[in-house]
């Protein structure tokens, strides 16, 4: 499944690309509530797995909902491209 992110969306990925072209660091974005977060993440992790089907992500949420919902849209993008689990002690999962 392919999505048209938004201009916005579009540009903070990739900076992303543009930031771990040229640095050894640990990228961060920053969107306001609302923004699309989610979609966005899941693009970000389908474009890496076209770059290195060996890449591994690690991605941090605090709340069951973010988890669940930056979940679904990983899966719907990138379905059985990228290894997915869920660890976490709220939805009773590792």
């Amino acid at each position: 499944m392919d999505i048209k992110l938004r201009d916005y969306q579009s540009e903070a990925n990739t900076a992303v690309f543009d930031f771990l072209g040229s640095n050894d660091g640990h990228p961060l974005v920053v969107l306001p509530p609302g923004s699309g977060k989610s979609i966005c993440i899941a693009q970000l992790i389908k474009d890496i797995y076209k770059r290195n089907s060996n890449a591994r992500v690690l991605l941090l949420q605090h709340r069951k909902e973010l988890i669940e919902q930056t979940f679904e849209k990983i899966y719907t993008l990138c379905g059985d491209a990228a290894l997915l689990g869920i660890y976490s002690e709220q939805l009773k999962k590792s």
